[in-house]
């Protein structure tokens, strides 16, 4: 891999964690942690992709199809963990 691809890829999964965060909402923590987790999706996404030699959207060397939705799927996955931990942490509050 090249490093104009890393970077495309990088500014890509900037961009999906972004959008996301627009959707859902949250502070700059959260906001941070979306673009942590988005980027490590992303690059799952693209080894997967690469390693059961799968193709969704090929841009040169970058599958962007399967690399958009490892970073989805992570994405959503620390979203729902993170809901959990917040509700658990406004009952203990309530009590």
């Amino acid at each position: 891999m090249t490093f104009p691809v890393f970077l495309l890829g990088s500014l890509i999964s900037i961009l999906v964690a972004s959008v996301f965060h627009l959707i859902v909402d949250g502070n700059l923590k959260k906001y941070l942690s979306y673009l942590f987790f988005s980027w490590l999706g992303f690059w799952v996404g693209y080894y997967l992709s690469n390693r059961f030699s799968f193709s969704l959207w090929k841009v040169g060397i970058l599958d962007i199809g399967f690399c958009v939705i490892g970073s989805l799927l992570v994405l959503l996955l620390i979203f729902w963990i993170d809901k959990g931990a917040e509700e658990d942490q406004e009952s203990k509050e309530d009590k």
